[in-house]
C-alpha cells in the first residue's frame, strides 16, 4: 500500500488454540515446489497446521487481502458476491477464477493489515492468503506497473535506534512464545503457480513512452513500514541496508500474522512511484494503473490453483521427524559453571567422552518424562563462528511440536544451557538450511579438514552464518548450518548451496549444497538472572507439562553426579574454570537480539 494521506484475542485463547490444534488434522496441507532449482522443499506444513493420514478436509477458500483502492478490480470480477462485515471491515465472498475467494479490504499500515488478516484466519480458516497492493520501487531497474512478487518480507521500523545506527529485531510470537525469522518467505507451492503464471500476465502500460519498456513481473525484496517513503535519501537507505527492491506499509505485518498461525502466504505488489520526492503525486497518478496490473497478477495465479477439495495426505514421518542440537557447555551464572571446570579447554576426544556419557543421561531422563519416541542420538562435531570445533548431542525423535519443545526444556535444565535448538525439515518451515554434505563418511572424521572448510565458510559470509551441527545423511557426513535468526534472503541463501561446494573444492572437499526450510524451534534460560532454570520450568508448565516441571529439578542432583564421575574418569586433571569466565556456547542467538518479554 502507498497512502494518499494519514489516517486517523485474548492471550491465553490463542494459547489453547495453538495447542489443540497440534492434535487435529489440518485445514491444508503444502504443495510440493517448482520453483528454483536449488530450493528444495519437502512436504511438511507448519506444526500449527498438522494433517492426519488418516483424515482428509475441505480446504477453506482462498483469502485475498488488499487496499479498497487497491483491490477494485478484484471485487468487481466476483461471480456471487456476498458482503458481510467482520469486525468492522469489509469483507466480500464469491468465485474468482473457479475459486472459492473471501476478500477481505483492509486498512492502511501493518496495525490495519495485521487485525484483518487475524480476523479473516480466525472467522474463515482460509487454505492460503493472497496480500496484493501497490508499492514503492527501491529497486532502480524497476518502472511503474512492474509487479512484485516478494521473496523476502521484513519490517524495517522494528527494532533498536542506538547513537544514530538502527540494529533490526525479530519479533516475537504470542502463539508460540518462539522469536519469528527476520525476514518471513512465501508458500513455496503459492510460489510456485505464481512463476507458472507469468506467462499467461498482460500488464497496462503506465509508462507509454517508446522508450520505456513493458511492465513486468519481477521477484524481489519488500520492506515494510509506517511511514510513506517519498524521499530518496531514505530509499537508498533501505535499499543498501536491506538490500530491498520495493518498500510499502502492510506486508510483513500480514507475513508476521499468517506465519504465526500457520497459514500460506502470497505478497505480490505493483509499483507505482520510485519512492522519493515525486512519489505523493506518482502515486495518485498511477494507482489505478498498478492495481490493475497486480489484480491480473492475482487472477493469473487462481487460475493455476486446482479447485478446492480435500486436502492431500502427509507422511506422518516428515511431520514428525524432530532433530534437537545441544552441548555439554555449561552457561555463565549456572550451579555447573561454579562447580565444574571448562570442558573447551579439553581435546576434543576427552570432551567428547564426558560429553557422551553425560549427555546420553539427560536424554535417557529426558525421553522417559516425556514418553517420547527416540529416532537415534548421536555424538557430532559442531561449532559457533571461529570457535574451536566441539562435540554436539544430536537427538532425532518423532513425536509433535509441543513435545520436541517440551523436550529441548528438559535437556536444556539438566544440561544447563542458555540456549537449545531443534528442527524438522519441511516445505511450511520458518526457517531455511543448508545441509552441505561430502562424497564419503571422512568429512567429520578429519576435524582438522572440517575446521578448515567451516573457516573458509566464514570468511566468504561471515554475517550469515553463526555456527553449524554435524549430520550424517544415509553413507555421506556433512554438516547442517540453520539460519536461526531468520535472516537470509532467498536469493543469498541459493547462492550458498552454489559457492559453498566451490569453496570446498579448492581444500580440496569433495561437496554437495542443498537448501531446504525448516520448522525451527528453541528453549532458552538466561543462567545470569535466573540461575535456577526457571525460565525452562516456566515453559514447560506453559506447554501443558506440569508434572514434568515437578520432577526434573529432582534430577539434577543425578545429573551434577554423572558430571563429576565422567570429569573424574576421563579428566582428572581439569582445573576448576574461573567464575566469570564463560566459554563460547556452541549455540547463540546473536543476531538481532530482542529485549526479555
Amino acid at each position: 500500500m502507498r497512502p494518499t494521506q494519514h489516517r486517523p484475542a485474548r492471550y491465553a485463547g490463542a494459547i489453547r488454540t495453538w495447542r489443540s490444534t497440534l492434535e487435529t488434522p489440518a485445514r491444508n496441507a503444502s504443495r510440493s515446489d517448482a520453483g528454483g532449482p536449488t530450493l528444495h522443499h519437502s512436504a511438511r506444513p507448519d506444526s500449527r497446521t498438522r494433517t492426519s493420514t488418516k483424515h482428509l478436509v475441505t480446504a477453506g477458500p482462498i483469502g485475498i487481502l488488499g487496499i479498497p483502492e487497491e483491490t477494485a478490480q478484484l471485487v468487481a470480477s466476483l461471480k456471487n458476491p456476498e458482503e458481510r462485515s467482520l469486525g468492522g471491515i469489509r469483507v466480500i465472498l464469491g468465485k474468482l477464477a473457479n475459486q472459492s475467494v473471501v476478500l477481505c479490504q483492509v486498512g492502511f499500515g501493518k496495525v490495519n493489515a495485521g487485525m484483518a488478516a487475524a480476523l479473516l484466519i480466525q472467522e474463515f480458516s482460509p487454505s492460503a492468503i493472497i496480500f496484493t497492493g501497490n508499492a514503492g520501487a527501491l529497486n532502480p531497474n524497476y518502472i511503474q506497473g512492474d509487479v512484485v512478487l516478494a521473496t523476502d518480507l521484513a519490517e524495517y521500523d522494528f527494532g533498536q535506534l542506538s547513537n544514530g545506527s538502527f540494529a533490526p529485531w525479530q519479533t516475537r510470537s504470542p502463539i508460540s512464545r518462539i522469536n519469528n525469522p527476520l525476514w518471513f518467505h512465501p508458500a513455496s507451492w503459492l510460489l510456485s503457480a505464481a512463476r507458472k503464471s507469468v506467462p499467461s500476465v498482460q500488464f497496462i502500460r503506465a509508462d507509454t513512452r517508446p522508450d520505456v519498456r513493458d511492465p513486468k513481473i519481477c521477484e524481489g525484496v519488500v520492506v515494510t513500514g509506517d511511514t510513506f517513503v517519498s524521499d530518496a535519501s531514505k530509499g537508498q537507505e533501505l535499499r543498501t541496508r536491506f538490500d530491498a527492491d520495493g518498500v510499502e506499509m502492510e506486508g510483513a505485518a500480514v507475513a508476521q500474522i499468517c506465519s504465526q498461525y500457520g497459514t500460506p502466504l502470497l505478497v505480490i505488489r505493483s509499483i507505482t512511484d520510485r519512492a522519493d520526492g515525486s512519489s505523493y503525486m506518482d502515486y495518485h497518478s498511477f494507482v489505478r494503473i498498478a492495481a490493475q496490473n497486480s489484480s491480473a497478477f492475482v487472477i493469473a495465479i487462481l487460475n493455476q490453483l486446482p479447485s478446492q477439495g480435500p486436502s492431500p495426505t502427509i507422511n506422518p514421518k516428515e511431520v514428525d521427524h524432530w532433530r534437537l542440537a545441544f552441548e555439554l557447555a555449561f552457561s555463565e551464572g549456572s550451579p555447573y559453571a561454579v562447580e565444574f571446570g571448562d570442558l573447551h579447554t579439553l581435546p576434543y576426544d576427552v570432551n567428547e567422552q564426558i560429553s557422551a556419557v553425560v549427555l546420553q543421561r539427560i536424554v535417557s531422563i529426558s525421553l522417559n518424562e516425556l514418553a517420547t519416541a527416540k529416532i537415534g542420538f548421536h555424538i557430532m562435531p559442531g561449532a559457533h563462528q571461529h570457535d574451536p570445533i566441539v562435540p554436539s548431542g544430536q537427538l532425532e525423535i518423532a513425536t509433535d511440536e509441543v513435545r520436541a519443545r517440551a523436550t529441548l526444556d528438559v535437556i536444556g535444565y539438566l544440561a544447563q544451557q542458555g540456549l537449545v535448538i531443534g528442527s524438522s525439515k519441511g516445505s511450511a518451515g520458518n526457517r531455511m538450511g543448508l545441509e552441505i554434505l561430502g562424497g564419503n563418511g571422512d568429512l567429520l572424521k578429519d576435524r582438522a579438514r572440517l575446521a578448515e572448510l567451516w573457516n573458509a565458510f566464514l570468511a566468504a559470509e561471515p554475517k550469515l552464518l553463526t555456527g553449524f551441527s554435524g549430520i550424517s545423511e544415509s553413507d555421506q557426513a556433512g554438516i547442517l548450518i540453520i539460519d536461526t535468526g531468520g535472516a537470509w534472503l532467498t536469493r543469498h541463501a541459493a547462492d550458498l548451496a552454489v559457492k559453498f561446494p566451490e569453496i570446498g573444492s579448492t581444500i580440496p572437499v569433495s561437496l554437495s549444497g542443498t537448501l531446504f526450510f525448516f520448522s525451527y524451534i528453541e528453549a532458552e534460560n538466561d543462567w545470569t538472572s535466573r540461575g535456577d532454570g526457571a525460565d525452562y520450568i516456566d515453559d514447560l508448565v506453559w506447554l501443558g507439562f506440569k508434572k514434568v516441571a515437578q520432577d526434573i529439578p529432582r534430577q539434577r542432583r543425578v545429573i551434577e553426579q554423572t558430571i563429576g564421575d565422567a570429569i573424574a574418569e576421563f579428566a582428572p586433571h581439569l582445573k576448576q574454570r574461573s567464575i566469570g569466565v564463560e566459554p563460547e556456547p556452541l549455540f547463540r542467538r546473536q543476531e538481532y537480539p530482542n529485549p526479555r518479554e
